[in-house]
């Protein structure tokens, strides 16, 4: 099997976040980098929001904003808590525990960006599943069902795409979950390490 550069891959739970309510997808950030807004580009923030984060320290992401460590709490906690007001969130965990009704859910989503994306005894999609059913576990659930989230680059070679779903699957009936859905999108060729 060929090996190209690191591929995008994420799995989460099988509880959505999509249509949360009519404003879901609300607060993209302001052009200027000012705050979040809901108007459109280069008009006022009428929610008077500012993005906390040292804008003058980082205007722009850096590969620590991903590592797991100060920079990616720092971010989470100065940009994605105040921007999206969840409670849950603001728990910085790796998974949320949410009252739906009289049942207790668990949900959490993992993205794993490897090279080289085979490695001895898995790959990213083994890696995937196996992170995400140890994310709901440490919230004290019982994993269930798991959704899937390939972002792939033109010219990948399908047999490792095919590699990487039945070592996914292999990893999930291993974990006693269900691979239920997901979602695919395709970049151009060289834009997948980007």
């Amino acid at each position: 099997m060929s090996r190209s550069r690191s591929r995008r891959e994420t799995t989460e739970a099988a509880v959505s976040a999509n249509g949360a309510g009519p404003d879901a997808g609300a607060g993209r950030p302001d052009p200027k980098g000012a705050g979040v807004t809901d108007t459109p580009a280069g008009a006022p923030d009428p929610t008077g929001m500012a993005c906390p984060l040292p804008l003058d320290r980082y205007p722009t992401v850096v590969l620590a904003h991903g590592g797991g460590g100060k920079f990616s709490r720092m971010l989470t906690e100065e940009v994605f808590v105040p921007a999206f007001g969840s409670d849950a969130l603001g728990q910085l965990h790796d998974g949320a525990i949410l009252d739906v009704g009289p049942e207790r859910l668990a949900l959490s989503t993992d993205t794993f960006v490897i090279d080289p994306p085979f490695f001895p005894g898995g790959n990213i999609g083994s890696l995937a599943v196996h992170g995400t059913v140890n994310d709901l576990a440490m919230c004290g659930a019982r994993p269930v069902a798991l959704s899937t989230g390939f972002i792939l680059e033109e010219g990948f070679p399908m047999a490792d795409v095919w590699a990487i779903a039945t070592a996914m699957q292999a990893a999930a009936a291993e974990s006693g979950v269900r691979i239920v859905t997901g979602d695919t999108k395709v970049v151009d060729r060289g834009k997948g390490d980007g």
